[in-house]
Order: structure tokens, then C-alpha cells, then sequence
């Protein structure tokens, strides 16, 4: 509780600091990884929700290119931004990694390659392996462990990539927050294989006046 305390009063400090847009599948890792107050990962406090037609999200690699104007929170690998795989726009940049973001390979119940340690050329070359599209982080972060080579079937959202995995059409490779209830209730198993975390990455051009409420905002975070 204390933490949650610390984590709320560092983001009314903070609040009036933009935080740029939270990407698809950045925001529930960072409610679940971090266990943050709700106004840090959804709209900013104070301001109301529009109602309307709303825009085709965007896939990392695009957002990317708005590092030059806002911050964003992505998720990423490695020491440097765009490690993952995405082109990185021609600017100085500045990155906090806030918390590692476990990833899992998932199969239905009855697959071959349950039961046993599988090495992850066993997983390129035994497996459908099924993403969203390949844009999407979790695509990229596949083929940066599998190879670029890696054969991987789109099939639209989380929802329906966790349902062809339940329904023994493939494997899938995704954090374990998107799977953890499917865990929990047995209709995925995770395979014994050493799949590389994400990092939750928070990126942009920082300014002095606005470093340190960020700064004591994210620090207050890791301390929840």
C-alpha cells in the first residue's frame, strides 16, 4: 500500500508532464507488470474519453517514427531504442526500462513438443507458429529469437491468435499477461523453452524541466 501511495502522489506531480501514447499491448503490461495507479497506463485524469469513430491503431514500427515529437511507452529489447527491430527515427533519444515483460511460447494441451525441454530450433522447425501481423511486436520479437527467416501464419488480434493455439492450430509466442488466464484454466500449456523477455520501455526527447517529475514518477513505480 505504501508503494501504491508513493506511486499515486509521484504521478499528481508528474501529471501535467505528457507521457505520450500508450501503445496497444503496452498499457495492460505496464497495469500488470508494474501494478501502477490506472492514470498512469490509461487516459491522463481530468480530461474525458471521446466518444466517435476512433483511428486505426498503429503498430510499434510506426509509432516509433513520433519519437521526435511525444514520448512513448514500447516495448523493446536490448541497450539501445529499437533493438526489438524497428527503424528508429534520425534524433537523439533518451530511455527508461521500467520492467521486463516475461514472453512465452504457448501450445494447446496435447502438443508434440510438450513434456520435454525444446530447444528453439525445435520450436522454428516442429511448429505452426501464429502472430497477429508483422508489425507486431510479439511477430518481431519471434523472428529476433527464431531467425528473420522464421515462417509465422497472421491471423488479426490477441484474442484470435490465443483461440487458434487452444484449438491445436499452432504456437504462439506472447507475454505471459495475455496468457495467464489461459494458463490458469488449462486450455494453453507454456512449452519448456527459453523464450527471450521484452523490456517496457519508456522513450522520447526529455527536456530538463520536464526530467525530474517523470523521473519520480517511474522510480516510484519500480517500488510498488
Amino acid at each position: 500500500m505504501h508503494g501504491q501511495a508513493v506511486a499515486l502522489a509521484a504521478w499528481t506531480s508528474a501529471r501535467r508532464v505528457p507521457l505520450g501514447h500508450v501503445p496497444p499491448g503496452a498499457a495492460p503490461t505496464a497495469a500488470r507488470c508494474c501494478d501502477a495507479p490506472a492514470a498512469t497506463v490509461r487516459a491522463r485524469p481530468g480530461r474525458p474519453q471521446r466518444r466517435g469513430r476512433s483511428r486505426p491503431r498503429l503498430q510499434e514500427p510506426d509509432r516509433v517514427q513520433e519519437l521526435g515529437r511525444r514520448r512513448l511507452v514500447l516495448l523493446d529489447t536490448g541497450s539501445e531504442v529499437g533493438d526489438l527491430g524497428y527503424p528508429v527515427p534520425d534524433v537523439e533519444l533518451k530511455h527508461l526500462d521500467l520492467r521486463e515483460v516475461p514472453m512465452l511460447t504457448v501450445a494447446d494441451p496435447n502438443h508434440a513438443l510438450l513434456g520435454r525441454p525444446v530447444s528453439p530450433r525445435e520450436v522454428r522447425d516442429g511448429a505452426i507458429l501464429i502472430g497477429q501481423e508483422s508489425r507486431c511486436s510479439f511477430w518481431i520479437a519471434t523472428r529476433r529469437w527464431l531467425g528473420q527467416g522464421t515462417d509465422l501464419t497472421a491471423v488479426g488480434g490477441l484474442a484470435q491468435v490465443r483461440e487458434w493455439v487452444a484449438a491445436g492450430r499452432g504456437v504462439a509466442v506472447l507475454p505471459d499477461f495475455v496468457v495467464r488466464d489461459d494458463l490458469d484454466r488449462g486450455r494453453l500449456q507454456a512449452l519448456d523453452t527459453p523464450t527471450p523477455p521484452l523490456q517496457l520501455r519508456l522513450v522520447g526527447r526529455e527536456s530538463r524541466s520536464e526530467a525530474e517529475p517523470v523521473r519520480t514518477l517511474l522510480y516510484a513505480l519500480t517500488q510498488v
